[in-house]
């Protein structure tokens, strides 16, 4: 998992500039079939146009958990609480391999490989089922 550029210079303008942290009021997770770089530019996001895509949303809040220890890594562990379910796939997404967290203004704040690429195709319904999807920090 790697924080974006954004993530980075948000986090670190307030902690040590004292800079207001940004609100998020809207999460949207959007799936790649290449990694996105550490400033949110490059990877390949699935293509809108005429595949049935659009980000999936998932609200801060409720909708996410703190797993009660830190992983073998020492890191902390936020996971979604809730089913993520993305549109049915009206033509092949091709192989995803990577998600992006992104607020509701479309800045990217986490970029991270999944555990096992999947290949979606036409008149699949990807899911992330609540557990699934983790975000490990530290």
């Amino acid at each position: 998992m790697n924080a974006t550029n954004y993530a980075e210079s948000a986090i670190g303008s307030t902690l040590f500039l004292g800079a207001a942290m940004p609100s998020i009021t809207q999460w949207s997770i959007g799936l790649f079939t290449g990694a996105p770089s550490e400033d949110g530019t490059g990877g390949t996001e699935v293509a809108a146009s005429g595949t049935g895509y659009a980000r999936a949303r998932i609200d801060p809040g409720a909708n996410w958990g703190k797993r009660v220890d830190q992983n073998a890594s020492s890191q902390t562990v936020f996971y979604n609480a809730v089913n993520v379910q993305f549109n049915a796939a009206t033509a092949s997404w091709g192989t995803v391999t990577h998600f992006c967290l992104f607020d509701q203004s479309g800045n990217p704040w986490v970029i991270a490989p999944l555990t096992a690429s999947k290949t979606i195709g036409a008149g699949s319904i990807p899911i992330f089922l609540a557990g699934e999807l983790e975000v490990a920090l530290g």
